[in-house]
């Protein structure tokens, strides 16, 4: 398997694929269109519930031959959650004038 280089940069950087990000940033805007701007305790609650189904994947795929893709699937949905909540926020203190 090829290591790093000593700068961190090669195939297995530990630095956050802009690939991911676009995905959950593309996710995060479906969930805006067809649900709107969603409350922070709203989100937050689903927030838990995702990390709830990563755990469950996670643990599945690890020791009951479950499908590992599934966990990729749960990390795209609570990153996705994570931009919208920011998204609230960040509207929050926009219309409050801050």
């Amino acid at each position: 398997m090829p290591s790093d280089g000593p700068d961190g940069e090669g195939p297995n950087s530990r630095e956050a694929s802009s690939v991911v990000f676009d995905r959950w940033m593309r996710k995060a805007s479906e969930n805006i269109e067809e649900w709107g701007v969603q409350a922070e305790e709203t989100l937050l609650l689903a927030m838990q519930e995702e990390l709830g189904e990563l755990a469950q994947a996670h643990l599945e795929a690890r020791h009951e031959g479950g499908d590992p893709e599934r966990i990729d699937e749960e990390l795209d949905d609570l990153g996705a959650l994570l931009i919208q909540l920011h998204e609230r926020r960040q509207r929050r203190v926009s219309d409050r004038g801050e």
